[in-house]
């Protein structure tokens, strides 16, 4: 699954990520859910808001559809996603452990409250973020080339932490189509999020 961010679209995100690039190459399934609200977003932030339960209902029930026909691999279903939507994807490895296998998140929006992840089991993360991103800042804080990339290996149940810092990167998708530069800054062209993604999503089937 490919989350746009907020205010974004399904087919905007398509267009940025190029993911049905890939999945036409490689042969595997991949779908843009649409969130809600105007602009459109996900509800990723707090636990207590029932817009969080819908859409986490929303995409339990999706899985449910794509399970059906065609039948779809169980251990390998992956969240990638940007801004709201990487905070979506976050969401969801909290509260779908026992059906998404990895997530992969592009200038994520973490807001959703650690303490308040219910997991059955660690689920691998591989991670890009640009340093110059004055949207979601890197370093945290209040919402207003060279490349460098950590792994923790050896983690409980082989879920892998990756991170890819794009030291030039904007609130961008790294190696995809740009976003205005004005607007969201610049996009790295030293790394392709999606194929370096989907890489790590091959390596981290679902482990029961």
């Amino acid at each position: 699954m490919d989350l746009h961010g907020f205010a974004q679209w399904p087919a905007n995100q398509r267009d940025i990520s190029n993911w049905d690039d890939l999945a036409d190459e490689k042969g595997f399934i991949v779908v843009h859910p649409e969130g809600t609200g105007f602009p459109r977003r996900w509800a990723s932030h707090s636990p207590d808001e029932p817009q969080t339960d819908r859409d986490v209902t929303f995409i339990a029930d999706l899985i449910d559809h794509l399970s059906a026909e065609p039948p779809i691999d169980p251990d390998r279903i992956h969240v990638a996603g940007i801004s709201n939507g990487g905070g979506m994807a976050f969401v969801l490895s909290c509260e779908l452990s026992d059906r998404v296998a990895s997530i992969g998140t592009v200038a994520g929006l973490f807001t959703h409250p650690w303490e308040a992840c219910d997991r059955t089991r660690p689920v691998p993360l591989i991670a890009f973020h640009g340093l110059d991103d004055e949207i979601v800042p890197f370093a945290g804080g209040p919402l207003d080339g060279p490349l460098g990339g950590t792994r923790w290996s050896d983690c409980d149940g082989g879920a892998d932490v990756i991170l890819h810092t794009i030291a030039d990167g904007g609130h961008t998708w790294p190696g995809g189509d740009p976003l205005p530069e004005f607007i969201a800054g610049y996009t790295s062209p030293a790394i392709d999020a999606t194929a370096t993604m989907w890489e790590s999503f091959e390596d981290h089937p679902l482990r029961r």
